[in-house]
């Protein structure tokens, strides 16, 4: 059935779930929580704690065991799916944007047969409409395959708009902002708070800055809702909640609430899209290799623009010397090419103009496939092969790491333990994409993989911004570890990362616009110390 009028009161009465995949693992155990109409509740609790579930539950990808979920009093397992999904305007942290024109990304969140004022009026809400503008093609622009050419920032709120352009009475936003850089995400927030009202809206998120403002916080765990309340009330309670936002305050020590995220590599980490993409061929034998790598990078004056959007300059005569051994951190707002300069390294593009060399070699010259071996990439979005979790470590070996090998990378990666705690251990297959698995396992699995062959060379492509903050502890905890006498190249929003750096980068116009230490680019006042005091405003508590 359907009704005719939509209020957008739903209870989750005593749901019990597990994955159908995972039988062996309890998600909710007669969870029960109202969400009022018109009010937004926020979900909270550790990674794999099952926060994202409930929106799949709500939507009805999966249904509940026992219990039942109601929508303005009527079981959602009585209304049809597709009416129901179409009450729902859901905003993920990772979108699906079509090989399609900005135009047809958009109208998709309507069937496809969105006006163009409804169109415009919903890219106008999602903070779009003047970035989308001003593209040479505006709303005709192609995004490119899984939304490559557009940055994070970019690809997040057509997204939004997506998910708006059918005014819907329940918004789904599930870590909606954690891919935006904190300029960025201070305009979608604003975009999401304007849609949000008289809307029923369920946050999925990590940062405080989204949370504190939610009508209800419910913190899941152990199966249950632990504790609900607002923000300021339940820091009084000291529990559960209280203690999660101690743990962020920490984790992100100088600012409260932790900032995650950017740009998803303009496609570093998606292998096979790349090497389809890319002019350079990875199994081309030719070119030398040096008997000991030491990783000292000099990037000589490089020029660059995508082959696909050949009307935007990334960098335009940028030079940078990353010493060996050392952490070098790129910041800059979203589209300012932080990630690029990861992909230029890994040889997925060649500069325009200028070179890159590794201790002292054009890097043009080397063979390709050894390069890469070089080098541990660690990116926002890991992609993990539907096999076992030991075969997925291995391959960041080709294949041929050892058992002693790849328990060792999990250890560093403080994957081991819950690995080990699986009904089948290192057996267990990932399914497809790692949706087995939670978004700071998946990123833990990922680690493991990047380290297990000891490259000298590591690419840390937002490697912690999936992560809620106690995972995020224990992922930056192995990071530190890893980084000792490695060159390691870090690309981040969040301040906890980028702090302890050897050299600060902000990139800005295509070039360096300033580097330094942490502190004293703080003294001098200019781009880093702006980005920060951006960051502290967007995340302020």
């Amino acid at each position: 059935m359907t009704l005719e009028e939509v209020n957008g009161e739903i209870v989750l009465n005593h749901v019990s779930f597990k994955y159908p995949t995972r039988p062996d693992v309890q998600i909710f155990k007669d969870l029960c929580l109202t969400i009022h109409s018109g009010k937004t509740v926020a979900l909270v609790g550790e990674s794999g704690s099952g926060k994202s579930t409930v929106i799949s539950l709500l939507q009805r990808f999966y249904d509940p065991d026992s219990g039942n979920i109601t929508l303005d009093g009527k079981e959602i397992q009585r209304l049809q799916v597709k009416w129901l999904r179409q009450q729902m305007g859901l905003v993920s942290q990772e979108p699906v944007l079509f090989n399609e024109t900005i135009r047809a990304n958009i109208a998709y969140g309507k069937g496809g047969d969105a006006t163009e004022a409804e169109i415009i009026a919903a890219a106008e809400l999602a903070n779009a409409h003047n970035f989308i503008s001003g593209l040479q093609k505006g709303y005709d622009t192609i995004v490119g395959e899984r939304g490559v050419q557009l940055s994070g920032g970019q690809k997040q709120r057509v997204a939004i708009a997506r998910a708006i352009v059918k005014n819907p009475k329940i918004l789904l936003l599930d870590e909606a902002t954690s891919a935006l850089d904190a300029e960025s995400e201070k305009v979608v927030q604003d975009a999401l708070d304007r849609v949000m009202v008289d809307r029923t809206t369920i946050v999925v998120a990590h940062r405080l800055s989204t949370i504190k403002g939610a009508d209800l916080i419910a913190v899941v765990k152990n199966g249950v809702i632990a504790e609900k309340g607002k923000h300021e009330a339940l820091l009084h309670q000291g529990g559960q909640y209280a203690s999660l936002v101690a743990l962020h305050t920490s984790a992100s020590s100088s600012y409260a609430g932790q900032e995650f995220a950017d740009t998803k590599g303009a496609a570093a980490s998606i292998f096979s899209i790349l090497d389809r993409k890319s002019q350079i061929d990875a199994s081309d034998e030719s070119g030398m290799t040096l008997e000991e790598v030491n990783g000292e990078i000099v990037l000589n004056h490089v020029s660059f623009k995508y082959p696909t959007r050949p009307d935007v300059q990334i960098f335009k005569d940028l030079c940078l010397t990353i010493h060996s051994g050392k952490t070098v951190a790129l910041v800059g707002e979203s589209g300012s090419g932080k990630s690029t300069v990861i992909s230029l390294l890994q040889r997925f593009y060649d500069p325009d103009s200028g070179n890159i060399t590794l201790d002292g070699k054009e890097i043009q010259r080397l063979q390709v496939k050894w390069l890469r071996q070089q080098m541990g990439l660690v990116s926002q979005e890991p992609v993990l092969f539907n096999e076992t979790i030991r075969a997925n470590i291995a391959y960041g070996k080709g294949g041929d790491a050892t058992e002693a090998e790849i328990i060792a990378a999990a250890e560093l990666a403080n994957a081991h333990n819950f690995i080990s705690g699986l009904q089948k251990g290192y057996d267990t297959i990932v399914g497809e994409r790692g949706v087995q698995l939670s978004g700071g396992q998946k990123q833990r699995v990922a680690i493991a993989r990047a380290i297990v062959k000891n490259p000298k060379i590591l690419l840390l492509d937002e490697a912690t911004s999936a992560l809620d903050a106690e995972s995020e502890k224990v992922v930056q905890d192995a990071l530190d570890r890893v980084m000792v006498d490695r060159t390691t190249i870090v690309v981040a929003h969040r301040l906890s990362t980028i702090k302890g750096a050897d050299l600060i980068a902000v990139v800005k116009n295509g070039v360096i616009a300033e580097k330094g230490k942490h502190e004293a680019l703080l003294h001098q006042g200019g781009q880093y110390a702006s980005l920060v005091a951006l960051h502290t405003s967007a995340s302020s508590s």
